[in-house]
């Protein structure tokens, strides 16, 4: 019996051991890779890493509980690398310290490449010590050596904030998400000393402010879009803490909390706040005030707002604009009751009509950006030179119009499956296809002809290349695709795909859209990608695709790239084609 004691007092003071000893990674477990190099330490993987390579997070890690006040990950001094979270967490607890530090003159960028964007960085307290999940060390004054942190996915959560941008460091959301934890009345993004914060896309959330200015230090904040959220409903606290030497532009984005910003200026000068653009929502009020006779002066030049924006103090609205307030939100404007244009600097479009290229003109107004009528304008030419020809367009009602010139090549050559014909086209010449086998499926430079098509006329304005269906299950499929990407209104943008696979006994399997750096940003997939109001259904997409997306929720800023990624069977044999987008960047307003 009491052999029995000791065995259950010694099995009880394992389990507190094991209670308390931080949860590691084991020695041999593999935690990072690097190309197709492996690691078993993430910091191994950083160390290791050359200029510019993804470091690419394959398990969960657990620092444990960590009292030494140091950070688990430094980035070294004037490295640049990207931390790929791979939908896999970090997460650590700390006593006056950090899991990721990037040291000065380096930049960290981090994305997640997993489908689910289940990627983490969480930064818990030990004994309610400071825990920050990345810290942005300080910089020199040189603008190429400034420490900088570039988010363009994941979700970084901290317990004293989620980012700390040290004096001169540089900050860049693109997207994911940044919060405080839960519960616990922190901001989000936090500057010790002077930086610079640029907000483009993702979320940012905070239980105080999801901004907070630093005590007295030079700094700038930049929103050009994404959510500023403050979840506190007691006391004054706002989406964005204002404080002395501040120099704040807005020109989109979402601030909402029980106020949009919070000032805390005590001087009306070395301060200033510009808005230009964004949405701007407070349960009690737009702004709360430390000190009322002391605010940071504030120019408006457009913005939407819940409260009468001509409420705030020190607030001036740039002549030429007005405050209205259709539908209950107050909304800052050109007022435009007469268009002023600027005739130097036009936009010229040529087209062809009846075979001949023609030219409109069009102007925006100064006041309100508003684009006129384009007007047919005067072409002259051709004059021919060195095998071009020379087309001049003039506006006669406004001589300080500059013309436009349109220099072509005086012959083009007509490509039939890569064998080029006899003949040469002059551009602007109408030309018509047509086969007695029908062109259906047919190709004309990465346009697919419709199902039941006998002829197809097109003009001629470059060399043209057309590929016919190939028959015989033996010929070797030519897959053709044309990408672009276009932005429409904010946050909005509409993507065109269309292919053909020329052959027999062709599936299509599945088809994928990605836009961003990687390919690994998929923004849409065969489940849900629709063209005319009907699902995607690859019975019905059996050779070729004419797909038009509108996509809602796109965050603001320029992008690589766009991609799309067929996985087509021949027979029994599966094959993956991905093909770059036409669009080499694009940008999202």
């Amino acid at each position: 019996m009491k052999h029995l004691k000791k065995i259950v007092s010694a099995l009880i003071i394992l389990s507190m051991i094991i209670a308390i000893v931080p949860f590691q990674v084991s020695a041999t477990e593999l935690v990072a890779r690097v190309g197709d190099t492996t690691y078993t330490t993430l910091q191994s993987a950083f160390d290791n890493a050359d200029f510019n390579t993804v470091v690419v997070l394959l398990n969960n890690i657990d620092f444990g509980q960590i009292t030494t006040g140091k950070a688990s990950i430094t980035i070294e001094s004037y490295k640049t690398v990207t931390l790929d979270l791979n939908g896999k967490e970090i997460k650590g607890e700390y006593y006056n310290g950090q899991i990721i530090v990037v040291s000065e003159g380096a930049e960290l960028t981090i994305i997640d490449s997993s489908e689910e964007k289940t990627g983490k960085i969480t930064a818990l307290s030990y004994e309610s010590g400071t825990a920050n999940a990345i810290q942005i060390d300080n910089s020199s004054n040189e603008e190429s050596e400034k420490t900088t942190l570039i988010i363009n996915g994941g979700t970084i959560q901290g317990y004293t904030s989620a980012i700390n941008v040290r004096s001169g460091s540089n900050f860049v959301l693109n997207g994911g998400t940044i919060k405080s934890e839960p519960g616990i009345e922190n901001p989000a993004v936090t500057f010790d000393g002077s930086g610079l914060v640029t907000i483009n896309g993702g979320t940012v959330i905070g239980t105080t402010y999801a901004v907070s200015g630093p005590r007295s230090a030079d700094y700038s904040l930049t929103i050009n879009g994404g959510n500023l959220i403050s979840t506190s409903s007691s006391g004054d606290f706002a989406a964005v803490k204002i404080t002395n030497y501040a120099a704040v532009a807005i020109t989109g984005g979402m601030l909402t909390g029980s106020y949009a910003w919070r000032d805390e200026t005590t001087s009306a000068s070395d301060n200033s706040i510009t808005i230009s653009g964004g949405t701007f929502v407070g349960t009690k009020g737009l702004v709360c005030y430390k000190n009322i006779n002391k605010n940071c002066p504030v120019t408006l030049y457009g913005g939407t707002f819940n409260h009468n924006p001509e409420t705030i103090l020190n607030m001036t609205i740039d002549d030429g604009y007005e405050v209205t307030n259709p539908n209950d939100y107050y909304t800052v404007k050109r007022d435009c009751s007469s268009h002023i244009y600027d005739y130097t600097k036009p936009t010229w479009k040529w087209v062809i009509i009846q075979g001949e290229p023609a030219a409109f003109v069009s102007y925006k107004c100064s006041n309100c950006n508003e684009t006129s009528a384009p007007v047919r304008a005067n072409v002259s030419g051709p004059v021919e030179s060195e095998g071009k020809l020379t087309y001049t367009a003039t506006d006669s009602e406004h001589a300080e119009c500059p013309a436009s010139v349109k220099v072509i090549e005086s012959e083009f050559t007509v490509k039939h499956n890569g064998v080029a014909e006899p003949a040469t086209y002059k551009w602007g010449d109408i030309c018509t296809l047509t086969s007695s086998d029908g062109i259906s499926k047919w190709t004309i430079n990465g346009e697919t002809v419709a199902d039941g098509v006998d002829s197809y006329t097109f003009a001629v304005t470059g060399n043209v290349d057309i590929i016919s269906a190939v028959t015989g299950a033996a010929a070797a499929p030519t897959p053709v695709i044309m990408v672009t990407i276009t932005s429409t209104e904010a946050g909005k943008a509409v993507i065109n795909a269309k292919w053909t696979i020329p052959g027999e006994n062709i599936t299509v399997e599945s088809v994928k859209i990605y836009r961003g750096y990687t390919i690994a940003e998929k923004i849409i997939d065969s489940n849900t990608l629709k063209t005319n109001g009907k699902v995607f259904d690859s019975e019905l997409c059996v050779q070729y695709g004419d797909y038009t997306l509108k996509l809602d929720g796109l965050t603001s800023g320029t992008y690589q790239h766009a991609y799309v990624e067929i996985n087509y069977k021949i027979g029994e044999s599966e094959t993956t084609l991905t093909v770059e987008s036409a669009a080499k960047y694009v940008h999202i307003v």
